[in-house]
Order: structure tokens, then sequence, then C-alpha cells
């Protein structure tokens, strides 16, 4: 977290008084560190946005299964491979991109 408070430093520098958007995936560790950037709230608007998370790599239980989608996604290329129940590179990048 030092280095969330350390680019919140930073942060609150580079804004001064201007007021500005955020937004944030809906995952708790983004959370804990947008609050470790301890910006004011009155000069914030924070907004959760759900396209923003992070990839979905799907069910990892099994690891034989693992190890089969492994050699499955180096045969058909990574950004594209999907893992089982989970997201392929291009599908979070259309997700991003649907966002921006």
């Amino acid at each position: 977290m030092e280095q969330a408070r350390e680019t919140g430093e930073h942060l609150r520098e580079q804004f001064g008084d201007e007021r500005v958007s955020v937004y944030i995936s809906p995952y708790r560790r983004t959370h804990e560190t947008f609050r470790a950037f301890d910006l004011d709230p009155a000069r914030v608007r924070v907004r959760e946005e759900p396209r923003l998370r992070e990839q979905d790599w799907g069910n990892w239980q099994d690891r034989d299964d693992v190890r089969l989608q492994k050699a499955y996604r180096d045969a058909y290329g990574h950004f594209f491979y999907r893992f089982a129940q989970g997201e392929s590179g291009a599908d979070v990048y259309d997700r991003v991109g649907a966002f921006l």
C-alpha cells in the first residue's frame, strides 16, 4: 500500500483543487488501493465500472484440465484462446474497448 499512498500524494499535487472523475473496477483490491490514495472525496467523483475488471481466467480446479487448456492456448494463441468458463484476451479487449 506504500506505493498507492505515494501515488495518491502525486495525484493530489497534480489535481490541486480541480474536481476529477475516477473509474474503478468492482473488485475489493481496487477499492482498497483507491482508498489508499487518500483523495479528497469532495473533489473526486468515483464511478464503479464492471467493464474495467481484470481478465476472468475461468475454472482452475483440475490440474490435468489446466495443463490441457494451457497446451490448447499455446497452440491456438494466447490472445484468442478462451479458458473454460473464462475470457480470452480478445474478450477483455472488446469489453474494455466498449467502455472507452
